[in-house]
């Protein structure tokens, strides 16, 4: 039986880990939340939703808090891997820099003190705003966002001590209350941006869920940074078209340019509509910049005892599959892990698994009473909002 603690398991990604971490026999999983075990029941509808066939996992949930150091002590002892998506996506600089900064080294420290193997860290590729365009390992990082800055400081804590950062662009699925809700509310309101001809590597929840989990739990280890996304990306009217059809809605036939979308009195000098014009109409494509595994060539075992620190940059890709999350058929088909032939791995669901709530390591965080105003992780796991 192989463990995994994941933070942030109530929010958007977090929610999918847990379904498909369910979903494989050997793995209990441990869900790190504000509420602890008073979410258990959410968390299982939503994963019930999700699975194809009932789960065997074992699942605990646990309450901790990113800005209570403390809270930590103990939650990663005896884990085989720890999947970090815990992150604050609004709120001041000194409140952004307090979690996601100071939390994932409380919880990078922690995983490195336990012994834990593993740690995988979501990221978004928001932290190379300045460069969009088309983007590799390779590409340096030019956040403009202070969210965005303190999440590549938080990026650069897990690097250092050896873990992996996982960072996709637009993430969708079920749970989704940022990108496509909004994408179609500009688009039915304004029409196509510069003809909706910009692409963008956008993934399905459920996709980066099951990558998370195979790089925390898969041999061989993983490389310090993941680029996660379609081998050939979408155009945003490709993608909102494909998404309407099911719904039976027809998007408007009206092109608009950015400037005059930038003058929309539905938006006009509302810092929000710039945020959401600019990352629709700025292609961003995470880029393959070597080869890719494709379906049905079986994994070398590895060889390389080479310490974290000295694995190089991969690119993660999907190729055209199955539909996923209703939209767009893509689905992960390779990863290419340090550049070796042994390194390649294929990406794959395995059997299907359970719930329950037996043979857990003691963790018993000190009690300490919930702060008010804003939750301290607005959507926990935040992955790839643009911010």
């Amino acid at each position: 039986m192989r463990s995994v603690v994941v933070t942030g398991a109530a929010g958007f990604v977090g929610r999918a880990v847990l379904a498909d971490a369910a979903a494989r026999t050997g793995i209990r999983v441990t869900a790190v939340t504000h509420a602890g075990s008073a979410v258990v029941p959410l968390l299982m509808r939503d994963m019930s939703g999700r699975r194809s066939r009932p789960s065997t996992g074992l699942l605990r949930c646990v309450a901790a808090d990113l800005d209570d150091p403390e809270s930590l002590d103990g939650l990663v002892d005896g884990a085989d891997a720890v999947i970090h998506l815990a992150h604050r996506l609004t709120g001041t600089t000194a409140e952004l820099i307090t979690t996601n900064v100071d939390g994932t080294a409380a919880v990078a420290s922690r995983v490195q003190a336990a012994g834990v193997p593993r740690l995988v860290s979501l990221s978004t590729a928001a932290v190379y705003d300045a460069a969009a365009g088309r983007i590799t390992p390779q590409t340096t990082p030019a956040p403009q966002s202070p969210t965005s800055q303190s999440r590549l400081r938080s990026d650069e804590i897990v690097l250092a001590s050896g873990g992996t950062v996982v960072r996709p662009h637009l993430v969708h699925g079920p749970g989704d209350q940022w990108f496509l809700p909004r994408a179609m509310e500009i688009t039915r309101k304004i029409g196509w941006i510069d003809g909706g001809h910009t692409r963008h590597s956008i993934i399905c929840v459920a996709e980066l869920a099951r990558t998370l989990v195979d790089l925390a739990l898969k041999d061989p280890e993983p490389a310090p940074l993941v680029l996660v996304g379609p081998h050939t990306p979408p155009t945003i009217r490709e993608f909102l078209t494909q998404q309407a059809q099911p719904r039976g809605e027809r998007l408007p036939a009206i092109d608009i340019s950015l400037l005059s979308a930038r003058h929309h009195p539905g938006g006009y000098g509302d810092s929000r509509w710039e945020h959401d014009l600019h990352l629709l109409s700025t292609e961003t494509i995470l880029t393959p910049i070597a080869r890719t595994l494709r379906a049905g060539v079986r994994p070398r075992q590895r060889t390389s005892t080479q310490p974290l620190s000295n694995r190089s940059s991969p690119t993660l890709v999907t190729e055209p599959g199955p539909a996923a999350c209703g939209s767009l058929p893509y689905r992960v088909a390779g990863i290419l892990l340090p550049f070796d032939a042994q390194s390649l791995i294929k990406v794959v669901t395995l059997p299907t698994s359970v719930v329950d709530d037996a043979g857990w390591p003691e963790h018993r965080p000190r009690s300490t009473p919930h702060r008010g105003g804003q939750t301290t992780w607005p959507r926990d796991d935040g992955a790839a909002t643009g911010a």
